[in-house]
């Protein structure tokens, strides 16, 4: 469970998020249990990048800082916090 599941301030934050990038944003399909198996991450890092592989995701953004060191780069899956995602936003903006 996530410390931050249940906080009010970063639901809103998140909420806030998703309103400004819906665009960019998928509902995705679950992944089979036979691709599962085929991942070499663990636990719900699994379902993850999987879904992302699955539908040709280029970028995941998410608050849990293992998840991001440990499986950014995974089959061509850029893992980013939201700030990073926002700065690298801003940095294109401005080139």
């Amino acid at each position: 469970m996530s410390k931050y599941q249940g906080d009010p301030i970063i639901k809103s934050r998140l909420e806030q998020f998703r309103k400004k990038h819906k665009k960019k944003c998928a509902i995705i399909p679950r992944a089979s249990d036979e691709e599962k198996s085929k991942m070499k991450v663990i636990g719900n890092d699994k379902d993850i990048l999987n879904d992302a592989i699955k539908t040709k995701s280029k970028k995941i953004v998410t608050m849990d800082k293992k998840f991001v060191k440990k499986g950014n780069g995974y089959e061509g899956v850029e893992i980013l916090s939201p700030k990073d995602y926002t700065k690298s936003k801003k940095r294109k903006r401005k080139d």
